[in-house]
């Protein structure tokens, strides 16, 4: 039974790259940018949770929680990982996700340029992004928010056949806010 804020996950260790989840293969991706902040999170399966995460629930969470000496490390499999923001978002059977303890999900934001220039060539803020799904938090999806230079943590992963990126943000990274248009 986990004690201290904290949930009881498994983590196939084999398996820490990708997990079989049903009938599903799921593939994070190490590194796909220059930058070693966008590293895979690892999946886990959730043995013990607590009143928000639930038994048999998959999670992503940070990949530090899983380098051994860890001292997350119970035995075997099994992790006892602190319940906060470095679990990102439940993995749900159809694929999205939904974020948890603090983070949201967003876009990254295009930086705008006067002449069209091909998808290879765009490039994109380090300090901002369009909330998709706020969470726990007061973000709605819409709102335009400003970070911390780099807070943007991007996840790439496959689902099946498709590919799926989408940025986590810590809301305590979040400096201010354009919230959408309310809906008339």
């Amino acid at each position: 039974m986990p004690v201290n804020a904290r949930v009881i996950v498994r983590v196939d260790m084999g398996q820490k790259d990708y997990m079989v989840i049903g009938e599903i293969k799921v593939i994070m991706a190490q590194k796909y940018e220059t930058n070693y902040r966008y590293k895979a999170p690892v999946i886990a399966e959730v043995v013990n949770g607590n009143e928000d995460i639930k038994k048999g629930d998959y999670l992503l969470c940070h990949h530090n929680h899983f380098y051994h000496p860890s001292p997350y490390h119970l035995q075997d499999d099994l992790y006892s990982i602190p319940a906060n923001h470095t679990i990102f978002a439940i993995l749900h059977p159809d694929g999205e996700l939904s974020p948890v303890y603090g983070n949201v999900m967003a876009d990254k934001v295009e930086i705008e340029t006067v002449l069209p220039v091909p998808a290879e060539y765009r490039t994109f803020h380090k300090d901002r992004g369009l909330i998709l799904d706020g969470g726990w938090t007061k973000f709605k999806p819409g709102d335009l928010v400003f970070t911390r230079p780099s807070a943007i943590y991007e996840i790439c992963y496959i689902w099946g056949s498709e590919e799926r990126r989408v940025c986590k943000i810590n809301s305590e990274m979040i400096c201010a806010v354009v919230e959408a248009a309310k809906s008339r």
